[in-house]
């Protein structure tokens, strides 16, 4: 019971924290934050290649300069969200962004209970005042939203006009390196053969092991180390 009354808590201020940021938000913007929380980029992607292919076209039309936008934001239950205004402005390669991007999406596995228990979080803020919307428009938009078996939504077009989205959606994992990756894509991008990272650069936000993760990256083939002294040596892919 402790650990549930925990996740709601964090669930609220997860919702609470977004809806401050973006106050234009609506309630379909609020439970596609909830289903990326619970199932991630929502499928399976069998094809890498068309997923990059869209993103590269998405990549082009960003705006140069990231309006205001974190690289990061943590939509709960350990789901990010990368923004790619940003994540262009910082030096992250398009490939690597849409390897973590597909690496997620083909991993994270939810449960249509769990989601429904999160959303009812949704309605009780709402009930409370909490959040500025009508309960009974709520109620019903979540009743609807049931019966239709709770699938994965668009943003409203108040949120699109507002706030332009564009991100994608990757485990808490590789945000624990994202980091490393940006020095590694911006050595290879400055036309750099390898690159050479502390392991204290992405121990702070750092859940699984460094090696193994830029490797699933990069290609385990050009990923060796830890050295004795803590360094991991990336290799340009080829």
């Amino acid at each position: 019971m402790k650990r549930r009354n925990g996740c709601r808590r964090g669930l609220e201020e997860v919702l609470l924290r977004h809806c401050g940021l973006r106050p234009l938000m609506c309630v379909e913007d609020l439970v596609k934050l909830i289903y990326q929380g619970e199932f991630g980029g929502g499928h399976i992607i069998p094809d890498e290649s068309s997923a990059l292919s869209r993103l590269l076209d998405e990549w082009e039309r960003l705006p140069f300069v990231p309006q205001g936008e974190p690289l990061i934001e943590d939509i709960g239950y350990g789901i990010l969200r990368l923004n790619l205004a940003p994540a262009r402005s910082a030096g992250l390669d398009p490939r690597t962004v849409n390897r973590i991007f597909v690496l997620s999406a083909n991993s994270v596995r939810g449960d249509v209970g769990a989601l429904s228990e999160k959303l009812e979080v949704l309605r009780c803020l709402c009930e409370s005042g909490a959040l500025p919307f009508e309960a009974g428009s709520v109620g019903k938009y979540l009743a609807d939203y049931a019966k239709d078996g709770y699938p994965a939504t668009s943003h409203s077009e108040t949120y699109k006009k507002a706030y332009s989205p564009a991100y994608r959606v990757i485990k808490d994992e590789y945000g624990g390196i994202i980091d490393a990756l940006i020095k590694t894509d911006s050595a290879f991008a400055a036309g750099e053969i390898g690159c050479e990272l502390e392991t204290a650069e992405f121990s702070q936000r750092f859940v699984g092991p460094p090696v193994r993760l830029l490797g699933e990256v990069y290609g385990p083939e050009n990923v060796s180390g830890p050295t004795l002294r803590g360094t991991v040596t990336i290799r340009r892919l080829v």
